[in-house]
């Protein structure tokens, strides 16, 4: 049993959008070419706000044996499945401690994991490393009245091409106080290609850039909204570590304080 630190989930980041208004200029966004991304990791906030969903039912078993199922696609057109590809099955209670089990897929990409406790106080996931990068199912909260599973996902090639990515919507919020102005600001990328966006620059220690934005001259950076292991700052520059997939928003959401004259601004 091991504890979950900094996975990340690629699902539910849509909110931030909606949690600040006003739209303000672009800051400069640097897709850098040497730019990789790590595997996405799972953020135990979101395993978290699961869990508050569920109520358990009183007159259900508090766990039964159960199967967990399903298939490793390959989103990547004409790209086959890794013949060394081995399936993680993540089983996480409330407190994040994290039970793991592994197995290997058949030529199909089809896997099973037998005799699973299946609990309402515990949430599962599949997923794969490939090179370093992190694919995983979304999670579901298991229910001992139904304890059959499937949880498919998809792994996809990667590409440190640029050129693939595109930034899709910005959103900045400035609220001025003294002499400072406090900057939010939620920057939604998107990958159109069937790749990951990651390069082989590294990042610390198992860890790619992908995606950099800059801090205007003067800034000081407060924090990012969540998930912040995931960054590397150094010399204004903002480096994610987590890849850009397709068919996902890819967000970056972070608050900084700047230097304000009101004498000099109208």
């Amino acid at each position: 049993m091991k504890r979950i630190s900094g996975l990340a989930l690629l699902i539910g980041l849509s909110f931030f959008l909606s949690a600040c208004s006003g739209l303000g200029g672009e800051p400069p966004i640097v897709a850098t070419i040497a730019v990789n991304a790590p595997q996405p990791t799972f953020d135990p906030t979101v395993l978290a706000e699961i869990h508050a969903q569920v109520t358990p039912n009183a007159t259900a078993p508090a766990e039964v044996l159960g199967t967990v199922s399903g298939q490793v696609i390959n989103g990547t057109r004409g790209a086959a499945l890794p013949a060394d590809l081995e399936v993680e099955l993540h089983s996480v209670d409330r407190a994040f401690n994290d039970i793991v089990l592994k197995t290997k897929p058949d030529a199909d990409g089809k896997f099973v994991f037998k005799d699973v406790p299946i609990s309402a106080e515990r949430s599962y996931f599949t997923a794969a490393v490939i090179d370093g990068r992190y694919f995983a199912s979304d999670p579901i909260v298991g229910d001992p009245r139904a304890p059959t599973l499937e949880l498919p996902f998809k792994i996809y090639e990667r590409t440190a091409d640029p050129s693939v990515l595109k930034v899709s919507n910005v959103v900045t919020q400035v609220s001025p106080d003294g002499d400072s102005l406090f900057v939010v600001q939620i920057i939604r990328f998107e990958n159109t290609s069937d790749r990951i966006f990651s390069t082989d620059e590294p990042v610390g220690a198992d860890r790619f850039a992908s995606v950099r934005v800059q801090l205007p001259d003067g800034a000081i950076l407060l924090g990012f909204a969540i998930d912040e292991a995931r960054y590397h700052v150094e010399n204004g520059v903002i480096t994610d570590t987590q890849p850009v997939y397709p068919e996902s928003r890819h967000i970056v959401h972070y608050r900084y304080r700047l230097p304000y004259q009101p004498s000099g601004t109208r």
